[in-house]
């Protein structure tokens, strides 16, 4: 079966095993340029996300004569977005703009010492995406998603998550920003420091999630940051009273 579904294409191949009892089904579905619009909730009024998914799943129902059919859904699947955007947010500025210890970080970051290609990203209206993909797994109605990548320009966002029928979901995400825009953001605040990868990328985790999908708000986790962040200012602190130490030791 195929199908034409708002601008998109939708192959369905299945079939129902004992159709007059338990009525289990097994389906094989690719879906190719479909709108994600309808299938993402708003988080504001204002606040949309926009792109064409493509997806390969295999979904099996133990019981279509169940009252909630999707309580017994089952398999697994891909699903990537192209052209995707989120429209009238910079999820990086938002995210960066919410260390509690660091207020007015972008602003400040972007009148002190900052390219000209950083400052467009950092002061964009909109967040384009150039890679959004996961990887899921479902059981009794609810969706395990194991692996979750959303690649932009300078940062990329990696987790994953669980979702229910009800639009229940759990969270956890952590934010990458690339190594060239990590090295001019921690010269210029040292503070950052604290938040270095071994590979020269700043990390900074989100706060665990759990509530309703459209209430979710990318906010930094407040206890890794407090402790990379006040860490590092204390061995900054540290170096430079060893260093005037050791100048009053040099001048005596």
């Amino acid at each position: 079966l195929t199908a034409r579904i708002n601008e998109g294409t939708v192959v369905v191949k299945g079939k129902i095993n004992d159709y007059l009892k338990s009525q289990q089904a097994a389906f094989d579905i690719t879906v190719q340029q479909m709108p994600v619009e309808p299938f993402v909730p708003s988080f504001s009024p204002h606040v949309k996300f926009t792109g064409h998914m493509d997806a390969h799943n295999q979904i099996a129902l133990d019981n279509l004569q169940s009252k909630n059919p999707l309580e017994s859904l089952g398999g697994e699947g891909q699903v990537s977005v192209k052209d995707g955007q989120l429209l009238h947010t910079n999820l990086l500025s938002l995210i960066l703009g919410q260390i509690p210890m660091l207020p007015n970080l972008v602003q400040n970051f972007i009148e002190k010492d900052i390219l000209p290609e950083y400052q467009s990203i950092l002061s964009q209206e909109n967040t384009v995406f150039k890679k959004l993909e996961c990887d899921f797994n479902a059981q009794q109605g609810v969706i395990n998603v194991s692996r979750m990548e959303f690649a932009a320009d300078m940062f990329d966002i990696t987790g994953n998550a669980q979702l229910d029928a009800q639009q229940n979901m759990k969270l956890e995400a952590a934010l990458f920003i690339s190594p060239d825009l990590s090295s001019r953001m921690t010269g210029s605040v040292k503070e950052l420091q604290g938040l270095l990868e071994p590979d020269g990328r700043i990390k900074i985790p989100l706060k665990p999630y759990q509530g309703k999908m459209a209430s979710f708000k990318p906010i930094p986790d407040p206890e890794y940051l407090a402790k990379r962040i006040i860490v590092n200012r204390g061995v900054q602190e540290l170096k430079k009273w060893l260093g005037d130490a050791l100048e009053r030791n040099g001048t005596d």
